[in-house]
């Protein structure tokens, strides 16, 4: 179904026109309508793979010393501070954040010094240095010594630092949009266990994961910390995404049977009562959607084999986001 046809049951079920109410406004009380479903059922299933990725929460209060040699434009001899993040930034960000903050410290004409992520570890290039060199920061009752956490440790090279795997460095993956409940986690086919947040909270061992932990910042962390790529892959419980601009022609989610689709209808129709003086035919409409809800979910528990399956061995454990 369409959401016109949505819109057009509803009105014949609520007796109500809708002529008052603009179109874009109709179509969000229909969308409205998709994620409560969506919401009331516990979600859908959806089974997706992820590409794991460093993960950093860094502070003010750490940093480390660069000295740059020889270069025409990037000279440096100083502590470079961290900037502190409200929430957890990728591999990516973190090396957009110690770009600006190196450049930030040599001062005029350093554009030409970049910071760059990629297969777990910083990239620092000078372009035409003598040396580079990255230790501890000189104001040790200033700052506490990151690079370890971000370089795997000290090192000197020419013109470009390729840094070694971070030991802060906690991987992961942000959850896909809409997810809502996990029911499995495997890497490389084998599943892994959750396990408790303590163990994530400065992971220093490195290997192939055995555990899993979901962050109430919408990540999946593993544990140990893989150094390289693998099949991530994540079965869960979640929303469906919609149209934030859905047109009268725009077909509902797929994940919804069509044999459900009338129970959006009778929600639709409740949302239009809202208001009215009809308040025994906004129940019924309550009534019929809260069926199709039940009907919805028991249908899924009598087709669930892999549930029945999992009477002979323990099943994974779960962990609902934000936890």
């Amino acid at each position: 179904m369409t959401y016109a046809e949505i819109l057009t049951e509803a009105r014949r079920l609520a007796r109500v026109s809708t002529q008052g109410l603009s179109d874009s406004n109709a179509l969000s009380v229909v969308s409205k309508s998709i994620k409560k479903f969506s919401s009331d059922v516990g979600g859908f299933r959806y089974t997706r793979k992820l590409q794991a990725s460093g993960t950093f929460v860094p502070e003010t209060f750490e940093g480390f010393h660069i000295e740059i040699v020889g270069s025409t434009n990037n000279d440096i001899d100083s502590d470079v501070a961290i900037t502190s993040a409200s929430s957890r930034l990728t591999g990516t960000e973190m090396a957009a954040m110690l770009q600006v903050q190196i450049r930030a410290a040599i001062g005029t004409g350093s554009e030409d010094l970049t910071v760059a992520w990629s297969n777990f570890y910083f990239t620092i290039d000078a372009i035409d240095s003598t040396s580079i060199e990255i230790s501890a920061p000189s104001a040790e009752t200033t700052y506490i010594d990151a690079t370890t956490k971000l370089f795997g440790g000290v090192d000197s090279e020419d013109d470009t630092i390729v840094g070694g795997f971070p030991e802060g460095c906690t991987v992961g993956s942000a959850l896909p949009t809409g997810c809502r409940t996990i029911l499995g986690v495997s890497w490389d086919q084998a599943p892994l266990v959750g396990a408790e947040e303590s163990m994530f909270r400065n992971p220093q061992s490195t290997g192939t994961p055995g555990y899993y932990y979901v962050s109430n910042m919408a990540y999946i962390l593993l544990y140990p910390v893989p150094t390289s790529q693998h099949d991530l892959t994540l079965s869960y419980y979640g929303i469906p995404t919609l149209l934030a601009s859905p047109a009268t022609t725009t077909e509902l989610p797929t994940e919804i049977p069509p044999e459900f689709q009338d129970g959006i209808a009778n929600k639709v129709a409740e949302e239009l009562l809202l208001g009215t003086h009809e308040t025994r035919l906004g129940d019924r409409m309550r009534g019929d959607y809260e069926q199709a809800v039940t009907k919805y979910i028991l249908q899924r528990a009598n087709n669930n084999t892999e549930a029945r399956i999992g009477h002979t061995v323990s099943p994974l454990p779960y962990y609902v986001v934000g936890s």
